[in-house]
């Protein structure tokens, strides 16, 4: 077919994983609804595994349930045949998408999908989705109702980042026709789900009813919007790179927080820029322009005021001279656990406990021949910090370190004999620590990066 072919395809890939060389053998993960779009996606990949590419890539698939149709879990199975055809390792996980979500059910649906799917993939897989160019051209329009900047404009892009997790589109500029006739060809079977039709959905609406104007009165108007989210791309990455220089000279005291001395001395659109740029890296969705302007009174708030702006499932606090963003959740406590230290430990919605031995640091390893006690604050504790005389108020030590209220019931508290022996991240306490001519287990928090507790794309 004319246009769209196995080879035309790899080409784009290819041009995709230009700026990565780094690996002998890639790892191919797809995003698979068994829709008419991944199911191209994903028989094209299958075909150039196994002709143009055999030894250059391993390909599998990521099926997500939302559990939203009574035919769900036909479709799940209607995958698996598919890929158990093809030969293609499959994967299934079912979410629950809260209906609740201020943005409606689509984006919830399509929040919990990445979640899942990013849960299930490691920093190597290149996750794949089949976006083509007549999405492209319906987000353009969508942001443009929504009276988008150049950055909305910009609609999809061919290749994003997510945290560790890498994501190709290499289907943007095929069209869903090329796309049916493909299918059609190959006699490829896919799934129809009938909420695509309900033109109560906005995309739908477009779709359906809009459009189909547009290619009337300009046949080739979906060249003209490519075009226009070309342009608009190209001034948002330019405007990046003039805002990246501001924003790292407002860094905060600590990690993924702006300082608000530094923004204050910022002229207030160019403030306003940067703290856009910021929740843009990470990878969250954009506040509205009201939205943006609370954060920015945030800013001349009181020093003991620990404002809070919410939006969607995203909020941004104030504490001291750091502004921070978050996931609405952080009031979230976790349940104590025992730990025997052998190994790291992950303790879902918070990070990972990563313990190493280091020289003259950390607790001497005598103290895990049994398991210790991992718990969180509930007020009231007091501990041996090294290097102060007595014993310290955890809620003192707390305000010392400038650990924010929101997240004093989240540092892990590694406890032996009813005694803590160190609040990760923070300090180590006596009597359980190695001198400085010992090796001690030195435990650290990898905390989960904010695109993992909030995954709005």
């Amino acid at each position: 077919m004319k246009g769209f072919t196995h080879a035309s395809v790899w080409q784009q890939i290819l041009a995709l994983l230009a700026d990565d060389v780094s690996q002998a053998k890639y790892s191919f993960c797809v995003a698979f609804s068994g829709g008419l779009d991944s199911t191209v996606l994903l028989h094209v990949l299958s075909k150039i595994q196994s002709s143009i590419a055999p030894s250059l890539f391993s390909l599998k698939a990521i099926h997500i349930n939302h559990q939203l149709h009574p035919d769900a879990r036909r479709w799940a199975k209607s995958c698996e045949v598919f890929c158990h055809d093809l030969n293609i390792p499959f994967q299934q996980f079912s979410v629950i998408v809260k209906s609740s979500n201020k943005k409606g059910l689509e984006a919830a649906a399509r929040s919990a999908r990445y979640q899942a799917i990013f849960q299930a993939m490691n920093g190597k897989d290149i996750l794949f989705t089949a976006h083509h160019q007549d999405d492209q051209v319906e987000t353009v329009f969508l942001q443009l109702m929504r009276g988008t900047g150049i950055d909305g404009a910009s609609a999809i892009r061919s290749h994003i980042r997510f945290g560790k997790i890498r994501v190709l589109r290499p289907l943007l500029n095929f069209t869903r026709r090329q796309l049916v006739q493909y299918a059609l060809a190959n006699d490829l079977k896919w799934i129809e789900d009938p909420s695509n039709k309900q033109t109560t959905f906005s995309r739908n609406y477009l779709r359906h009813d809009v459009l189909p104007l547009f290619e009337k009165r300009w046949p080739s108007y979906r060249k003209s919007i490519e075009r226009f989210a070309d342009h608009a791309r190209l001034a948002s990455d330019i405007l990046n790179e003039y805002v990246a220089e501001d924003f790292e000279r407002c860094f905060g005291a600590q990690k993924n927080t702006l300082s608000v001395d530094a923004l204050k001395r910022l002229g207030r659109e160019k403030r306003l820029l940067v703290i856009r740029y910021w929740i843009k890296q990470c990878n969250i969705s954009m506040p509205s322009k009201t939205v943006l302007a609370q954060i920015n009174a945030a800013l001349d708030a009181a020093v003991d005021a620990n404002p809070v702006v919410s939006w969607h499932s995203v909020e941004v606090r104030r504490y001291r001279n750091d502004l921070y963003v978050l996931s609405n959740e952080t009031q979230k406590e976790f349940a104590d656990f025992y730990w025997d230290g052998k190994n790291n430990c992950l303790i879902p919605g918070l990070g990972k406990l990563n313990i190493h031995a280091m020289q003259g640091c950390g607790i001497h390893k005598k103290f895990f021949r049994e398991p210790v006690k991992v718990m969180f604050r509930q007020g009231g504790e007091k501990c041996n910090p090294i290097g102060r005389k007595g014993t310290h108020q955890l809620k003192k030590l707390f305000q010392e370190y400038a650990v924010p209220p929101w997240r004093r019931r989240q540092v892990p508290l590694i406890v032996i004999d009813n005694q803590i022996a160190a609040a990760v991240g923070l300090f180590y306490c006596s009597p359980f620590v190695v001198n400085k001519n010992e090796t001690g287990l030195a435990i650290d928090l990898l905390s989960a990066s904010i695109e993992e507790r909030i995954c709005i794309l």
